[in-house]
């Protein structure tokens, strides 16, 4: 993979740089384009986060029964609460990689 890098025009045939202010300038104005879907080029970072799924282990539920006839089945408290925990838990990964994105620059909220 590789990038054509955009620098600046040189002002001189003979000269290089007149001075170290001129060498750094030229060096401040080199670019490198944004990548796109279809060229290779410069795309901005973010920080990974981590988050580790963990698979429910209680899945009790309790079954309703009108006049015998069973109309519903609803978790267990101790189960709402395993998943509302999960779920907790990705939401504040969601919202940390959100943060990470946002500090990258690379989405705006």
């Amino acid at each position: 993979m590789s990038v054509n890098a955009i620098p600046p025009d040189l002002t001189s045939e003979t000269v290089l740089f007149a001075n170290r202010a001129a060498a750094e300038a030229f060096f401040a104005a080199f670019e490198i384009p944004d990548a796109t879907e279809t060229t290779f080029g410069v795309v901005k970072k973010a920080e990974a986060v981590s988050y580790t799924f963990t698979p429910l282990a209680n899945s009790d539920s309790a079954m309703i029964n009108v006049d015998g006839t069973p109309v519903a089945e609803v978790p267990t408290k101790a189960s709402f609460d395993e998943l509302k925990d999960s779920y907790e838990t990705l939401v504040a990964a969601f919202e940390d990689l959100k943060q990470k994105l946002e500090d990258a620059e690379i989405i705006a909220t």
